[in-house]
């Protein structure tokens, strides 16, 4: 997918060599290349830096990955917080680019969309994750004082009686309650997907809080979609799967009784990161969107010409499978995940024999994504994507040419800034050879209409 030599069927996927080029607007200047301990940059001068601090400043980050509400929940592949300040603060700091509305295309559980509250934006975000657009409104929720009480009230209720059920277990006469069953889930199907990873008094009381909110939800909605958030946030830790990307099992020992406490240190995690966020100045409008970033422009979605700036970290081509990454939280929660399984973009599962016919399927799609981008972003608007070079099939993808060459009838580039990045398992050596896998961040202007 790049002029580079030695990989063949590159020039066949149209991508131009990911080296510095040429263009943009007059006042704009293009400088060399420099490098240093494997970093990269280029564009205008004045940007290499605070570029170069974005992609390498969240390597030693504790502080701004811990601060308001990113702990929350945890989510795989997500950009790093810090990162997606330093983005931030170069889009509208440095560049000072109107109006002050930023959009995430692909927002995930919300990393851009929390920067940008706290930078007193108005914030949209977009993903195909249904459980993404619930985590990030979480994350970014503007509630009032008054209903931020009550939500830490219900939550330390549910947990109490959570734990009190975990404690009843060890009695002699205890009658587990039977396992609840969810509208429109089919409830065979859900037990083979969750069983497996549970041991049976933690599902019991995972079960229980879902039931407390449940209950909730034929009250109060948002409330329970608020509470969810929380109880996902524990469904990987109290599992026997290793992790959110790993499916292989692991014991692990569970308390009687520690799946309500967590509940409730979540629910207090949750308040204090909301807390914070509105101290350091989150006061706009706040847009979710469970929706396909190739379709974003139209009514009551996103107005043309109405974002000032746009930061996200699309999907790397070939190199996850996000919704198998997702599927027991989904399953669990009783979310239906079919429409995002389907338009997943780039996913791993469609190269398995047809790397190259998936690889510009890819492309394809990221050029309707660009396309979209072009109509809500405001002339001479900013849009800051990260992306890493990744393996189709076998073969390697150079992200940045790729990127360059989609975007070039619509935007210029500004700056950018690469990083290399260790090569995983045989597959990626053998693909990538002597050339470094990189990843990288590209600042673009959305170029004047002629």
């Amino acid at each position: 997918m790049s002029s580079r030599p030695a990989k063949p069927n590159s020039k066949a996927l149209g991508a131009k060599s990911p080296q510095p080029q040429k263009g943009g607007k007059q006042r704009r200047s293009q400088a060399t290349t420099r490098r240093s301990v494997g970093i990269k940059a280029g564009g205008i001068k004045t940007l290499r830096e605070p570029l170069t601090y974005a992609l390498r400043g969240a390597k030693d980050d504790e502080l701004v990955k811990n601060s308001l509400t990113h702990p929350l929940h945890s989510y795989p592949a997500r950009m790093h917080p810090a990162t997606a300040r330093a983005l931030v603060d170069i889009c509208f700091g440095i560049e000072k680019v109107q109006p002050r509305v930023v959009l995430d295309p692909f927002c995930g559980s919300g990393t851009t969309l929390v920067e940008g509250r706290a930078a007193g934006l108005d914030v949209i975000g977009a993903d195909l994750n249904p459980l993404a657009v619930r985590i990030a409104r979480a994350k970014t929720w503007a509630c009032p004082k008054k209903r931020l009480t009550a939500f830490e009230q219900l939550g330390a209720k549910i947990s109490a009686a959570a734990v009190e059920e975990g404690k009843a277990a060890r009695r002699a006469d205890y009658e587990p309650r039977p396992i609840r069953i969810l509208k429109g889930v089919d409830p065979a199907a859900r037990d083979e997907e969750i069983a497996p990873w549970y041991a049976p008094h933690v599902r019991r009381e995972l079960e229980f809080i879902a039931g407390a909110i449940d209950e909730e939800r034929e009250e109060d909605e948002q409330m329970a979609d608020l509470l969810s958030v929380c109880l996902s946030s524990l469904l990987i830790k109290t599992s026997r799967r290793t992790s959110d990307t790993s499916p292989k099992g692991m014991k692990r020992n569970i308390a009687r009784g520690a799946p309500g406490r967590w509940f409730g240190e979540r629910i207090e995690l949750m308040v204090q990161g909301l807390i914070d966020l509105h101290r350091e100045g989150a006061s706009g409008d706040v847009t979710l969107l469970e929706r396909d970033a190739r379709k974003l422009v139209g009514p009551g979605v996103v107005a043309p010409e109405s974002v000032g700036a746009i930061i996200s970290s699309p999907p790397y081509i070939g190199t996850y499978d996000y919704v198998d990454h997702h599927r027991l939280r989904l399953a669990f929660l009783g979310m239906p995940y079919d429409d995002f399984e389907r338009k997943e973009i780039g996913a791993r599962r469609r190269f398995k024999g047809r790397a190259h016919q998936a690889a510009l399927k890819a492309i394809d799609d990221f050029k309707e994504c660009l396309k979209g981008f072009d109509e809500v972003l405001v002339p001479g608007g900013l849009m800051a994507l990260m992306v890493g070079d990744s393996v189709a099939g076998v073969e390697p993808v150079w992200a940045d040419g790729v990127l360059r060459e989609i975007a070039e009838d619509r935007f210029s580039v500004l700056g950018w800034v690469s990083q290399e990045r260790d090569k995983l398992g045989s597959l990626e050596k053998r693909a990538f050879g002597e050339y470094p896998k990189r990843e990288h961040i590209l600042l673009f202007e959305k170029k004047s209409q002629s």
